[in-house]
């Protein structure tokens, strides 16, 4: 079986859990041997897990994603990073860049791109994590507070919309805040970027924002999910909207299905796809996958 023939699907974690403890038949999923389909996790999947079960049932739960056939997605923030490069090296200093598969086959290499103690540590699997994540409780209080700031930064976002204060000015500074934070600190020769130049780059993603998005897929994915989850003034932003929007920005601009129960994050990922012009499919069922 050739790579092109595999396709790849994505579980955002309900979905995850659904599944396991109503055990769906998805052997051609998570059983030995080839498939031409491969599950995608991402350490947001575990970082759920352990945040919301006992260490009995995160165990249960992670003894599924342990399996060969599961790939990984590297974490959200590198893959945008990596866009961004590509796109700065490829348009600006006109020095062709590729944007490497974020779908790696283990989880080791997805816990490479976080600054974080347990990379260092080889041949772990997800098990292994739960139970080092469920001892120490410190990354699950920070993942905590990242849920609340995402909160606050979409109620924020809501009520300018609600006052039309997203002006178009105010709207390029959010770009180039959060275009800032993913830019490369080196340009393609090794030298750093320093803070002239690197305005002049900002400003000239600014102005080919069009091709730098046809690029980056989970940068512009970020910006139009973030865009319609706070289109509706009556739905008040909750904490639950961080980790979905962790799940679905990178897997669907890199897997072929984006599977999730929930019906609002189901709008939201239809919306994106089409607005994106994206191939990837929003499923809810496993009977879909034809």
């Amino acid at each position: 079986m050739s790579q092109e023939d595999i396709k790849t699907i994505y579980f955002d974690n309900n979905a995850l859990i659904e599944i396991i403890e109503k055990r769906t038949d998805c052997s051609f999923l998570f059983g030995s041997g080839d498939h031409n389909i491969k599950v995608v996790a991402s350490l947001w999947n575990l970082y759920e897990i352990t945040g919301s079960s006992t260490l009995e049932q995160a165990l249960n739960l992670a003894k599924y994603l342990d399996k060969d056939n599961v790939y990984w997605l590297q974490d959200k923030r590198f893959i945008q990073s990596q866009e961004l490069q590509a796109f700065i090296y490829t348009s600006y200093y006109s020095f062709p860049t590729i944007i490497e598969n974020p779908i790696r086959m283990y989880i080791s290499e997805a816990l490479a791109t976080l600054n974080d103690p347990t990379s260092i540590i080889v041949n772990f699997t997800p098990s292994k994590l739960v139970k080092a994540w469920h001892k120490n409780k410190s990354l699950l209080v920070e993942i905590e507070t990242r849920k609340e700031q995402a909160v606050i930064a979409l109620e924020t976002m809501q009520q300018a919309k609600k006052n039309n204060g997203i002006t178009q000015t105010i709207d390029k500074e959010i770009q180039l805040n959060f275009l800032r934070g993913l830019f490369p600190r080196r340009n393609p020769q090794g030298r750093p970027i320093l803070e002239d130049e690197l305005n002049l780059i900002l400003d000239y993603c600014i102005c080919n924002i069009k091709s730098l998005y046809k690029m980056c897929p989970a940068i512009q994915l970020e910006k139009i999910l973030s865009f319609i989850r706070t289109s509706d003034p009556k739905r008040k932003p909750e904490k639950q909207d961080a980790p979905d929007l962790q799940h679905a920005v990178s897997s669907i601009a890199y897997c072929d299905y984006f599977f999730t129960k929930e019906h609002f994050l189901t709008y939201c990922a239809k919306y994106a796809v089409k607005h994106c012009n994206l191939k990837t499919k929003i499923i809810g069922s496993i009977s879909e996958l034809n």
